[in-house]
């Protein structure tokens, strides 16, 4: 199977009465319909596209049911039975699309939808966490689908070289990945595929956190080109102590007894990621998590952030990778005040707040406009 050709057809049930003709002009033969229109990136229709119909989630074996698109890029086959099946559509000289359609008990047609046959190149890379090291012999893959279902359609393996990158050609779609890599916490994400420009992300994979422990990882774009984690938390349990606050220039904080409290694993500069802070020691008060744009530190109303990194944050514990966040879009700020983290009981609240300049004025201890430039401290 050709590496450079998947696709996910968006699928709605559509009840309609009776049945249509196939794109041969010909009467289907009782069962259930199932129909939809192919099309170039553009919107122009492709006519004499295949149609094929596989009962399950696998292209193995006889089609259950074939077809070709009609003049107006216009499909319909017919299978017996409800149940999942997957969808494969080609065309000379274009990629190939694979849909997966879920047909419900006592449905009599059912709509596919708009498949799109044009294709993006992607080439990605997996590091470490903690370290920013790329991760060679991972393995990648990816299904058809979204909010990580991995129970779609599934395309061959994909394995990183020694630079930690793979790639592959996406037609337009949404899809969910999957990547393994001895001794690190799988991770399952979904991505979008919504043109065709060739696009390159980078996403990390993290060792096992130790109970007791949290580890926060940052991944962005390539826009901006840095992106700062901060925690500040309570440093010791005993009243009146300052409250303790990890980045870059101060990447550890250890309590009195020389236990380390917090550690910033991996700070990157240069677009994508990770950034990356651990937990080691909770004491009772209200820990908050919050990423600066440094890139863009001196401009008021920058939208960068916001619009064009499409940071993702992803918190792990112990149990692996217990929530996932998106930043929002169409925001002006340089400062993401992400996550409060309660001490006492470790429950991570999404706060999820934009703005310029200064953090909660509670929280005294992060003022960006305050922090030392990275030619100092590092």
């Amino acid at each position: 199977m050709k590496n450079a050709v998947l696709i996910f057809g968006v699928c709605c049930a559509l009840l309609i009465a009776g049945c249509k003709k196939d794109s041969s002009g010909s009467e289907p033969s009782g069962g259930i319909n199932v129909s939809g229109t192919v099309q170039a990136f553009g919107g122009q229709v492709i006519s004499g596209a295949a149609v094929q119909c596989y009962a399950g989630t696998a292209v193995t074996g006889s089609p259950a049911a074939s077809g070709t698109s009609n003049a107006s890029g216009v499909w319909q086959v017919a299978v017996n039975a409800a149940g999942r099946y997957t969808i494969v559509i080609s065309a000379a000289g274009r990629p190939t699309a694979y849909i997966n359609v879920v047909i419900p008990s006592g449905q009599t047609s059912v709509a596919a939808g708009t498949t799109i046959l044009a294709a993006q190149q992607i080439t990605g890379t997996v590091n470490d966490a903690q370290t920013g090291s790329a991760i060679s012999g991972a393995t990648v893959r990816f299904f058809v689908g979204s909010n990580n279902d991995t129970t779609g359609y599934r395309f061959p393996d994909l394995t990183t070289n020694a630079q930690g990158q793979f790639t592959t050609a996406l037609t337009l779609g949404t899809y969910v990945y999957a990547i393994h890599a001895a001794g690190r916490v799988p991770l399952v994400a979904n991505r979008s595929v919504t043109d065709t420009t060739a696009t390159q992300f980078t996403t990390t994979v993290t060792q096992p956190v130790p109970a007791g422990q949290m580890r926060i990882v940052l991944n962005w774009g390539s826009k901006p080109s840095d992106l700062d984690s901060h925690l500040t938390g309570d440093s010791t349990a005993v009243a009146g102590r300052p409250r303790y606050h990890v980045y870059y220039a101060n990447r550890v904080v250890q309590a009195a007894n020389g236990d380390t409290v917090a550690y910033l694993d991996h700070d990157d500069v240069t677009s994508y990621g990770p950034e990356t802070i651990t937990i080691f020691k909770f004491f009772p008060g209200t820990l908050r998590y919050k990423i600066h744009d440094y890139s863009n530190r001196n401009t008021t109303g920058s939208h960068f952030m916001s619009d064009s990194s499409g940071a993702t944050l992803r918190v792990y514990t112990s149990a692996g990778l217990v929530r996932e966040d998106h930043i929002v879009t169409g925001i002006a700020g340089n400062q993401w005040y992400a996550y409060d983290i309660n001490g006492a009981t470790q429950a991570v609240t999404f706060v999820n707040t934009i703005r310029d300049g200064v953090s909660n004025p509670a929280d005294s201890s992060f003022r960006p406009v305050a922090l030392p430039p990275k030619q100092a401290a590092k």
